[in-house]
């Protein structure tokens, strides 16, 4: 199991840098059969360009239901929570 915090992927990189970090980070944990955990502390906003980067992208090339059993995410505010699902429903739909 592997974890990635969110908080220094953003403040180090811009967001379309830092989405197509967590991206790479899913892809090496599924290419490896493991779990990945989202740390979310201290993450003020997830905009759009990064989910659709990092979520988004990996979404479209191998499915919401392969997303959702790699990732686990901790430390989430119920808006973030609330940012996320409704991001993840729009895929569902």
């Amino acid at each position: 199991m592997k974890t990635v915090k969110i908080n220094n992927i953003i403040s180090e990189n811009t967001l379309v840098q830092s989405g197509n970090l967590l991206f790479d980070e899913i892809n090496k944990c599924m290419n490896a059969n493991e779990k990945l955990v989202i740390d979310m502390n201290g993450v003020s906003s997830l905009p759009s360009i990064f989910m659709n980067v990092s979520f988004g992208q990996f979404i479209d090339n191998y499915g919401l239901e392969k997303l959702l059993s790699i990732v686990q995410i901790i430390n989430i505010t119920r808006t973030q929570a609330e940012r996320i699902s409704d991001y993840f429903k729009r895929y569902r739909a």
